[in-house]
């Protein structure tokens, strides 16, 4: 009995280090095909976010420019995106990152290392410091097998990053069609994003420092650094907590960021998706054509 427990736990270490092994190669490929990636050379303007600015820009309409937003895309992730694609891609000159109140929430906290990481996370596993992919693995034991499969399954996608089932890189997309807000999914929206347990949340410190890296990361390579407040449904927009208005404001006036506004933009209930925090497919059209203005 003893020997065969002894020949079981072999077998599984051995396994284990296979499997470290693979990942490990798998990671370094990662790495060599995100450093390859070329943009189009005409290509000046990237716009770099989560879902509202996916949803809001079609970059199809536009000319020099591409849209590299994903959504629930915290700005940890994208600073690690934006470090590579403009140390390799100089052509890039201008960038419009999108950030809206939700930002700077704890709530975006979850999609780091919280409980949606398994999914999201591995998207962006093998850019991220080796620090911070031991601290993924490790934070959700519960999740640790799930979270390695979808690591496993899209570092393999990402392989071959202009086709478009790669995970990191993000595009425009909008399928919201023929919707409208809807007052009470805008309230369950708010509550996810504000409050927690009927408290109203945190700043995510976490979120706020790396916004403040990809604004060091910009300046840095004297890439022009605009900030897009995506639309959000004038009942949203009256329901977000004033804190963080205030903080929003005050961390955009005092690091002297430039900011592009959709205030002028009469959009009505149709232009948007039910929950008021994102713009649907005939919304885009408008919001795209605001740029190309």
């Amino acid at each position: 009995m003893k020997l065969f427990l002894q020949r079981i736990i072999l077998f599984l270490f051995v396994l284990f280090c296979i499997s470290v092994a693979f990942i490990a190669a798998l990671g370094l490929l990662n790495v060599r095909a995100f450093k390859n990636y070329k943009v189009d050379p005409n290509i000046t303007t990237a716009f770099m976010g989560d879902s509202h600015i996916q949803c809001s820009v079609n970059d199809a309409l536009l000319t020099k420019s591409k849209n590299f937003s994903q959504s629930a895309e915290a700005s940890y992730y994208t600073y690690h995106k934006m470090k590579i694609l403009l140390e390799h891609n100089p052509n890039i000159k201008k960038v419009y990152l999108g950030l809206g109140y939700h930002n700077i929430s704890t709530h975006y906290d979850n999609y780091i290392f919280g409980e949606h990481a398994k999914d999201i996370a591995a998207r962006y596993f093998f850019i991220l410091p080796l620090k911070d992919q031991l601290k993924i693995l490790a934070y959700n034991p519960s999740d640790f097998f799930e979270l390695l499969g979808n690591v496993w399954s899209n570092g393999f996608k990402n392989l071959n990053l202009d086709n478009a089932d790669n995970t990191v890189l993000g595009r425009y997309e909008n399928y919201w069609s023929g919707v409208a807000a809807k007052k009470s999914s805008i309230d369950k929206r708010l509550e996810l994003q504000f409050y927690k347990n009927g408290k109203l949340r945190d700043f995510s410190a976490f979120n706020i420092e790396y916004i403040q890296n990809i604004i060091g990361l910009c300046r840095a390579k004297n890439v022009a650094l605009i900030i897009v407040n995506a639309p959000v449904h004038p009942y949203y927009k009256s329901k977000v907590p004033a804190p963080f208005l205030n903080k929003y404001d005050d961390l955009v006036s005092a690091n002297h960021l430039k900011s592009f506004s959709f205030d002028a933009l009469k959009l009505t209930d149709s232009s948007y998706v039910p929950d008021g925090d994102h713009i649907s497919a005939e919304g885009s059209v408008l919001t795209t054509s605001c740029f190309k203005e």
